[in-house]
């Protein structure tokens, strides 16, 4: 790893410490980048990601600061992976051919979000993480998209249908997907913690692109529970004690998806890899081995955001 280390004692467990990597950002944006995309993919793809991910920890940086964390960005994929030191030579040359360069709205840094796999369904970060997810306004209202020039993102042509996951379909056992749902409700103090074993789970609004927004969450007691898709797919795929580690093939892959409940068996069956929101990595990929440059291929995922060089 580049940089220095800081050993920080973790309160809440007086035997656990977090390590902290500090490091430049330049030095840090090859380790993401050599680990988020594939190693054979075209160099411009690399260097679109490296926008991506230097605007994103910097727009994490100012948000941690705000917050007194004492640190910017997780190494996994609840931020973005990185993984120290490499000598991949297309991600260093990628980096440095971007060297400053970020998205901005106005005097700000934009959220660069982004996914591996779209499954040809766009999403805005307001329908993935919708505020509101009472059933009462489900029944009354119906989605109204935000109107912002992101909406033209979600317009683009999709290039990932070759992708591993734009289709897919996982089984899981319904007690222990029950058990699962109800520890991550417990974790969060949410609702979920109150549901017994499932009885159904139905797509109750979806987004302008027809990705699946809002779901209820029913058990055999006939009590049910309204959250979002993307809370769903978290909460499915959470570490509980006692169970066993999920395998990567098992996991739900994203918030796009119909769902099966069967006495013993519950059956996902979706599209995309990811929240959707921003760059698709995959279409990414798509557009730059068809020859788009890579400023063009950024202003395509991020509409809103202006291509800035801040140093």
């Amino acid at each position: 790893y580049p940089g220095t280390f800081r050993v920080v004692p973790i309160e809440s467990e007086p035997n656990a410490f977090d390590v902290v990597n500090v490091v430049e950002v330049e030095r840090y944006v090859p380790g993401v980048i050599s680990k988020e995309i594939f190693p054979h993919w075209d160099e411009t793809t690399f260097m679109v990601q490296a926008v991506a991910a230097r605007t994103y920890a910097l727009q994490r940086r100012e948000a941690a600061r705000k917050a007194g964390r004492y640190f910017d960005v997780d190494d996994s994929t609840i931020h973005q992976v990185y993984g120290g030191l490499t000598g991949q030579r297309v991600a260093l040359r990628a980096t440095e051919a971007t060297r400053g360069v970020v998205m901005t709205t106005g005097n700000r840094l934009g959220e660069a979000l982004y996914s591996a796999v779209c499954g040809g369904k766009p999403a805005l970060a307001e329908e993935i993480w919708p505020k509101d997810t009472q059933p009462v306004n489900i029944q009354k209202v119906g989605y109204t998209p935000p109107t912002t020039s992101a909406n033209t993102g979600l317009a683009r042509e999709i290039f990932c249908q070759n992708a591993q996951w734009y289709e897919w379909e996982v089984a899981r056992r319904t007690g222990e997907l029950s058990s699962r749902l109800k520890a991550w409700g417990k974790e969060r103090k949410h609702d979920l913690a109150k549901l017994g074993t499932l009885r159904s789970v139905e797509v109750v609004q979806r987004t302008q692109a027809g990705r699946s927004m809002l779901v209820k969450v029913t058990d055999t007691r006939g009590e049910s529970v309204t959250l979002s898709a993307e809370q769903l797919r978290i909460a499915a795929n959470y570490p509980a004690s006692g169970l066993p580690e999920l395998s990567s093939v098992a996991r739900v892959h994203s918030n796009d998806f119909e769902v099966r409940v069967g006495r013993s068996v519950t059956v996902f069956t979706g599209h995309g890899h990811g929240h959707g929101v921003g760059m698709c990595q995959n279409c990414a990929q798509g557009m730059a081995e068809r020859g788009d440059d890579w400023r063009a291929i950024l202003r395509t995922f991020y509409p809103e955001f202006e291509v800035t060089r801040i140093y």
